[in-house]
């Protein structure tokens, strides 16, 4: 769904929403952004609904859960005009505001549901490691290996990077048994990601997945760090999916740093 759609559909007056479920568009509508911050049952409250009223109406929507409406709810652009916006401080605000509390709900939510455990034994291997090479393929998971190559390179490690899927698979044969393969999914699901890991596995690398739990990558590396990919029950922008990635990738660098530092 597209976010300037959601106005629409949360306006809409034909039959798609039972009367109960069109007392909830009109109140989110009335003001959003207390919609944003309101618990499930405080807008229930609001609307004089029931709690389960509130869940139906956000899967009625087409989200499979209450906080996956919220966050969409975020990115909804302002009711002014597109022409007006820009002349509308308030509007701006609110936009901005949106964004910026998307995107701080997902770090938040995605750091609490971390091993830590896991992220301090990957930042000693980080540390310990002769080179490391960073995968990732098209789209988010290949903007991660390029800014993990360019931080860590800054800091002084022996690195490099691989981000085309053909060239991955081909060098993941011929990597040296103590390079340490770090790859990046924010999806877990990549075949050429899967191959490569898989292939480095098996020649006896130690390999990292940071990825979503339970993922395909995330099951065949040596090691793990499973950030929990907060788009897997409902639509939300893209930023929401990526950010968790870097703020764990900016903390790996620094731990990382740090213990090659107390060495």
């Amino acid at each position: 769904m597209a976010y300037s759609d959601l106005r629409g559909l949360l306006a809409e007056p034909g039959p798609s929403l039972s009367r109960s479920e069109r007392a909830v568009a009109e109140i989110v509508l009335q003001d959003v952004q207390a919609a944003l911050t309101q618990t499930i049952t405080e807008l229930a409250g609001r609307a004089g609904v029931s709690p389960p009223t509130v869940t139906r109406f956000c899967r009625r929507l087409g989200f499979a859960s209450f906080q996956s409406f919220r966050l969409a709810l975020a990115q909804m652009p302002p009711a002014t005009s597109d022409a007006l916006i820009l002349d509308d401080p308030a509007a701006v605000a609110d936009l901005v505001r949106g964004v910026a509390s998307t995107i701080q709900k997902s770090i938040t939510i995605a750091v609490e549901a971390l091993d830590f455990d896991s992220v301090a034994l990957v930042a000693r291997l980080l540390a310990e490691s002769r080179h490391i090479v960073f995968l990732g393929s098209a789209g988010a998971s290949g903007t991660l290996a390029m800014e993990a190559t360019s931080r860590f390179y800054r800091l002084g490690f022996a690195v490099s990077v691989c981000v085309d899927r053909r060239m991955m698979q081909q060098r993941a044969r011929d990597w040296p048994a103590d390079w340490l393969i770090v790859a990046f999914s924010t999806s877990g699901t990549d075949g050429a990601l899967f191959e490569a890991i898989e292939a480095a596995t098996l020649r006896s690398n130690v390999t990292i997945a940071i990825a979503p739990p339970k993922t395909p990558l995330a099951a065949v590396a040596t090691h793990r760090i499973a950030i929990r990919s907060l788009d897997a029950d409902g639509p939300l922008p893209v930023a929401s999916r990526n950010y968790p990635f870097h703020a764990v990738l900016a903390a790996l660098a620094m731990l990382a740093s740090a213990e090659r530092a107390r060495r």
